[in-house]
Protein backbone atom coordinates (compact mmCIF):
# COMPACT_ATOMS: atom_id res chain seq x y z
CA UNK A 1 0.00 0.00 0.00
CA UNK A 2 1.45 3.53 -1.00
CA UNK A 3 1.48 6.03 1.71
CA UNK A 4 1.97 10.05 1.32
CA UNK A 5 3.28 11.83 3.97
CA UNK A 6 1.47 14.66 5.64
CA UNK A 7 3.84 17.72 6.53
CA UNK A 8 2.88 19.33 9.97
CA UNK A 9 4.29 22.24 11.89
CA UNK A 10 3.82 22.41 15.27
CA UNK A 11 5.47 25.23 17.39
CA UNK A 12 7.38 25.80 14.60
CA UNK A 13 9.03 22.69 14.06
CA UNK A 14 8.54 20.38 11.44
CA UNK A 15 7.21 16.69 11.95
CA UNK A 16 6.19 14.60 8.71
CA UNK A 17 3.77 11.61 9.44
CA UNK A 18 2.62 9.13 7.17
CA UNK A 19 -0.74 9.09 6.75
CA UNK A 20 -1.17 5.23 6.95
CA UNK A 21 0.37 5.55 10.58
CA UNK A 22 -2.15 8.25 11.42
CA UNK A 23 -5.45 6.33 10.21
CA UNK A 24 -4.50 3.24 12.01
CA UNK A 25 -3.54 5.22 15.13
CA UNK A 26 -7.20 7.10 14.62
CA UNK A 27 -8.82 4.18 14.14
CA UNK A 28 -7.43 1.82 17.44
CA UNK A 29 -8.18 5.53 19.50
CA UNK A 30 -11.58 5.60 18.19
CA UNK A 31 -12.59 2.05 19.27
CA UNK A 32 -10.65 2.57 22.44
CA UNK A 33 -13.50 5.37 22.36
CA UNK A 34 -15.84 3.24 21.28
CA UNK A 35 -15.23 0.89 24.30
CA UNK A 36 -15.06 3.29 26.90
CA UNK A 37 -18.15 4.87 26.15
CA UNK A 38 -19.95 1.77 26.64
CA UNK A 39 -17.85 0.45 29.99
CA UNK A 40 -16.98 3.70 31.93
CA UNK A 41 -19.34 6.78 31.18
CA UNK A 42 -22.03 6.32 33.90
CA UNK A 43 -23.32 9.19 33.45
CA UNK A 44 -23.93 8.89 29.14
CA UNK A 45 -21.85 9.21 26.39
CA UNK A 46 -19.29 11.81 27.10
CA UNK A 47 -17.42 12.01 23.44
CA UNK A 48 -18.88 10.67 20.19
CA UNK A 49 -17.57 9.63 16.30
CA UNK A 50 -19.54 12.05 13.89
CA UNK A 51 -19.43 12.58 10.22
CA UNK A 52 -17.39 15.65 9.42
CA UNK A 53 -19.82 16.53 7.08
CA UNK A 54 -23.18 15.76 8.54
CA UNK A 55 -22.42 15.84 12.09
CA UNK A 56 -24.19 12.80 12.15
CA UNK A 57 -23.33 10.03 14.88
CA UNK A 58 -21.75 7.27 13.50
CA UNK A 59 -21.40 3.54 15.00
CA UNK A 60 -18.01 2.21 13.95
CA UNK A 61 -17.83 -1.67 14.28
CA UNK A 62 -15.04 -3.74 13.52
CA UNK A 63 -15.23 -6.27 10.59
CA UNK A 64 -13.30 -9.17 9.35
CA UNK A 65 -11.41 -8.04 6.25
CA UNK A 66 -12.48 -11.68 4.44
CA UNK A 67 -15.35 -12.15 5.58
CA UNK A 68 -16.84 -8.18 6.16
CA UNK A 69 -18.10 -9.95 8.91
CA UNK A 70 -18.43 -8.04 12.26
CA UNK A 71 -16.26 -9.33 15.03
CA UNK A 72 -17.37 -10.60 18.08
CA UNK A 73 -14.69 -10.31 20.21
CA UNK A 74 -16.25 -13.18 23.01
CA UNK A 75 -15.98 -15.63 20.10
CA UNK A 76 -12.05 -15.07 19.75
CA UNK A 77 -9.31 -16.57 20.86
CA UNK A 78 -5.32 -16.46 20.53
CA UNK A 79 -3.81 -19.12 18.15
CA UNK A 80 -0.46 -19.82 17.64
CA UNK A 81 1.02 -18.53 14.12
CA UNK A 82 3.20 -20.28 11.79
CA UNK A 83 6.38 -18.10 13.12
CA UNK A 84 6.42 -20.28 16.16
CA UNK A 85 9.53 -21.84 17.92
CA UNK A 86 9.66 -25.26 19.80
CA UNK A 87 9.11 -23.68 22.99
CA UNK A 88 6.03 -21.79 22.06
CA UNK A 89 3.91 -24.03 20.84
CA UNK A 90 5.06 -26.37 23.91
CA UNK A 91 3.45 -23.31 25.80
CA UNK A 92 0.32 -23.09 23.63
CA UNK A 93 0.07 -26.64 23.65
CA UNK A 94 -0.08 -26.60 27.44
CA UNK A 95 -3.09 -23.76 27.66
CA UNK A 96 -5.20 -25.30 25.51
CA UNK A 97 -4.56 -22.53 22.72
CA UNK A 98 -4.84 -24.03 19.13
CA UNK A 99 -2.18 -24.30 16.75
CA UNK A 100 -3.44 -22.42 13.19
CA UNK A 101 -1.55 -23.43 9.84
CA UNK A 102 -0.72 -20.11 8.06
CA UNK A 103 -3.39 -19.36 4.81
Amino acid sequence: MASRNAVTVIAGIKLTIFTVVSVVVTTVLAMIMVWGNKHSSPNGLDTQLVSKSTHKKVEPVVVDAKTHEPIVFSTLTFAGGPGNTPEKIKVLKERNYPLVPAD
